[in-house]
């Protein structure tokens, strides 16, 4: 390994230059003495110049356009099955980025003895709608089972007329009730090498009930609440190693943690929130490249 390892942030082409909390991880791994590369995940140069195999070390941090268009999602699973074969170190792992890839394996999660809604798998918004009124829902969430970002997320409800144009997208669709306890927020609890570092609760915009960036929710830093990192722990149990980051997403309901998503492939660490993080984050990676 040379004196100045090469630590390459993966993140997509609309955030070249980095967003504010990459760019301080940057700093952090460069105040390190390493060596930072910056690339988007779909730029063929990167794989033709060799860069997979001249980084010590690969971080997914942001690609977080993956979902906006059919194909990406098997571009993304193409890559990823190129760099298990020809990279030293991805962070975090190809089986973790693949596992993080579909929410339906929240599911999975119930025998570590974590709370988490039911999901169904629909085919559009008519089958969703039949579902419903089978399942007793009055109200309940569509979205992809391979997505983020909010994209293609949907409230139905019954009692209403649903005019919604579902996105052509890779994959299923899933159905899940509604709950309005996200009224209060979702917790968003950031761990770093499996330890829990910060927690942040999204309160959604009047009249909205989305808590993702683009919906202009409030977004704050909170202490951690011991029920969310109790469920956070549990959810750390399903890796043979911790990721190098994750989250935990979920809200309370009737005073008990209920999980929501757990992302492990392009989370927002809201660094910008709390500073110390990108340290954190650039200690652990050194951990993982030093072996």
């Amino acid at each position: 390994m040379s004196s100045a390892p090469t630590v390459t942030i993966v993140t997509d082409r609309a955030h070249i230059p980095l967003s504010a909390g990459d760019q301080a991880y940057a700093d952090a791994m460069e105040s390190m003495g390493c060596h930072v590369v910056p690339v988007s995940w779909n730029d063929p140069a990167w794989r033709q110049t060799g860069g997979p195999t001249a980084s010590d070390v690969i971080v997914f941090r942001s690609p977080w356009d993956i979902w906006e268009q059919p194909g990406r999602h098997l571009e993304f699973l193409s890559l990823l099955d190129h760099l298990e074969h020809h990279a030293k170190c991805v962070l975090n792992h190809p089986d973790v980025l693949r596992w993080g890839l579909d929410k339906e394996t929240v599911s999975d999660l119930t025998p570590l003895g974590l709370n988490v809604p039911p999901s169904l798998q629909v085919s559009d918004v008519s089958d969703a709608l039949s579902t419903m009124r089978a399942k007793g829902w009055s109200q309940s969430v569509i979205k992809p089972s391979n997505g983020g970002s909010g994209f293609g997320v949907a409230l139905l409800d019954n009692a209403r007329e649903n005019k919604i144009q579902l996105p052509e997208i890779d994959g299923s669709w899933l159905l899940q009730p509604f709950y309005p306890e996200i009224a209060k927020g979702e917790l968003n609890l950031v761990l770093i090498d499996g330890e829990p570092s910060h927690m942040i609760r999204k309160v959604p915009a009047e009249n909205e009930w989305r808590s993702n960036w683009k919906f202009k929710p409030t977004w704050t830093l909170e202490p951690i609440a011991p029920k969310v990192a109790e469920a956070a722990r549990k959810v750390m149990k399903r890796f043979s190693e911790p990721p190098l980051y994750a989250r935990v997403d979920g809200i309370m309901v009737d005073n008990a943690f209920l999980l929501l998503e757990v992302e492990v492939v392009s989370p927002s660490l809201f660094i910008p929130f709390y500073p110390e993080a990108a340290h954190l984050l650039a200690t652990a990676t050194l951990r993982h490249i030093n072996g």
